[in-house]
């Protein structure tokens, strides 16, 4: 209403194109969360399947992981380009899991969000909440880390033996 009364109009395609666009700019700078990179090769050394579930785009996703020169490591990435139900839906843990072959409860979820805590934790995944430098509620998480570099070793090496 506040628009016709002002005759504003917008095009929301041009909108979420030009957002993506200064967005997708940024995303080579953003630093990774701390003990990142190390994770996804220790898991990729133990023989782990390897999916990224996220809520942007394949193409955004692409970006961070290629930025962290991981890219290689990761057998699928399931992202909102899906015709999937976002977090807190369990579904796009699920769709990993099918993917990958794996059982979803022989699956070990790293989230930083409450939202992707609840949904792995549905999906009936493992999940390591990562606090970070955020203020996201973790406490549903099955374990709780302030820093992907405190993810001990034997929790990933009795991951990868009980596959």
């Amino acid at each position: 209403l506040f628009c016709q009364e002002h005759d504003l109009y917008f095009n929301v395609e041009e909108l979420v194109r030009d957002h993506f666009s200064v967005y997708e700019k940024e995303l080579p700078d953003v630093p990774a969360l701390p003990g990142a990179q190390e994770v996804v090769r220790r898991c990729h050394q133990l023989g782990y399947k390897i999916a990224a579930v996220s809520g942007s785009t394949l193409h955004q996703v692409g970006i961070i992981l290629e930025g962290l020169s991981v890219r290689g490591l990761f057998t699928e990435i399931i992202s909102c380009d899906l015709d999937l139900a976002g977090k807190p839906a369990p579904d796009g843990y699920l769709e990993a899991a099918g993917r990958l072959d794996v059982p979803i409860v022989n699956c070990l979820v790293f989230e930083d969000s409450s939202s992707g805590i609840v949904a792995g934790k549905r999906a009936g995944a493992y999940v390591v909440g990562v606090q970070g430098n955020g203020k996201q509620d973790i406490s549903l998480a099955d374990c709780q880390v302030q820093s992907l570099k405190e993810i001990p070793d034997r929790l990933l090496v009795s991951f990868s033996l009980s596959r």
